[in-house]
């Protein structure tokens, strides 16, 4: 799989996309509407110009793949014999009026298995087909259960504090708060003896 960021219509993208025996699996790659389109959903004039359309321009110069480029990518893909079994537009102003002249514009280059990612998507990839679904999910739930550190190896929070006496360790919910701050902060015990805060407070920085 190949993931983009941001990025102009480049050659590295060609090159890691063509680099091995056959194509990847699922490249995806950021798109953006023209800048004419940008404009207007933007400001609401259906005859964008000044400085709305300049700035649309601008950000798209430096750092976006207008969707035409995205076809031309795939297309260079697909004449080495390389094409991805799917091509994913992500990172794209995805609404009713916007996805259908996005594809006709990508088409223009390349008539291979694409789409334009939307929240939800979810991809299941097996050697012998690739579906594209959208999860279900409750209108309700919490975030999923943070990942464990030493599991997965992965980075301390931005505010960390590995002293075990420290209740909630790693984390370091008070360190980015000067103590003329925390001054202003009024105790737990005052309105509940029995919030965590009273029962296990926080190392004092004094």
């Amino acid at each position: 799989m190949i993931f983009t960021g941001d990025t102009k219509p480049n050659r590295f993208l060609i090159n890691n996309a063509t680099n091995g025996t056959k194509g990847v699996d699922v490249l995806i790659s950021e798109m953006v509407v023209p800048p004419e389109v940008w404009a207007i959903k933007n400001g609401g004039n259906p005859n964008p110009t000044g400085a709305g359309l300049l700035t649309a321009r601008t950000v798209q110069e430096n750092s976006h793949t207008p969707e035409k480029a995205l076809g031309y990518i795939l297309n260079e893909t697909a004449k080495l014999g390389k094409a991805p079994r799917l091509a994913v537009a992500t990172h794209f102003q995805a609404e009713d009026d916007t996805i259908y002249p996005a594809l006709h514009n990508i088409r223009t280059w390349y008539s291979g298995d694409v789409t334009v990612a939307t929240d939800l998507m979810v991809i299941t990839v097996s050697k012998d087909s690739i579906q594209k679904q959208k999860a279900v999910v409750s209108d309700f739930s919490w975030f999923p259960l943070a990942a464990k550190r030493t599991s997965y190896n992965t980075k301390l929070p931005k505010y960390n504090d590995t002293n075990k006496s420290n209740p909630y360790y790693p984390n370091a919910p008070l360190a980015q708060f000067d103590q003329s701050l925390l001054d202003q902060v009024i105790d737990p015990c005052l309105y509940d003896p029995t919030d965590f805060g009273c029962t296990h407070p926080y190392p004092s920085k004094s």
